[in-house]
């Protein structure tokens, strides 16, 4: 995934460049929507090679997002500015999804919990 994002993210800088940011960014996530509906499907016969094609196809839509993005942001900015202005876009980016990560992480933990409680009951009988 972090492959295809270095490859896709310089070419829809350019693109972007020549378009404009709008459609790149909707058409980035319109692709990562459609990576997640193809992860929602993912079963236990789902094999590792198509899940890969699928995080090919969310790493792509992120890199169309995130370099128009990060350039449409910065545009806003002074000239003399934006060095701290990206710094800081990068920062809040990664704090972003850390607490995205451990969001997630802890709502994954309370549903095995959940699920291990229930087939457990089930086991039992009780």
């Amino acid at each position: 995934m972090g492959i295809v994002m270095g490859v896709v993210a310089p070419i829809a800088g350019r693109l972007s460049d020549r378009i404009g940011s709008k459609i790149p960014i909707t058409a980035g996530l319109v692709i990562v929507a459609y990576s997640m509906y193809l992860n929602s499907r993912i079963t236990l016969d789902t094999s590792r090679t198509t899940i890969y094609w699928w995080l090919i196809v969310r790493g792509a839509g992120m890199a169309i997002i995130l370099s128009p993005m990060t350039s449409l942001a910065l545009v806003m900015v002074p000239r003399q500015k934006a060095g701290q202005a990206s710094g800081l876009i990068n920062v809040v980016r990664q704090i972003g999804g850390s607490f995205g990560i451990a969001i997630f992480g802890a709502l994954l933990v309370r549903r095995q919990l959940f699920h291990l409680v229930f087939y457990s009951e089930a086991v039992s009988g009780r």
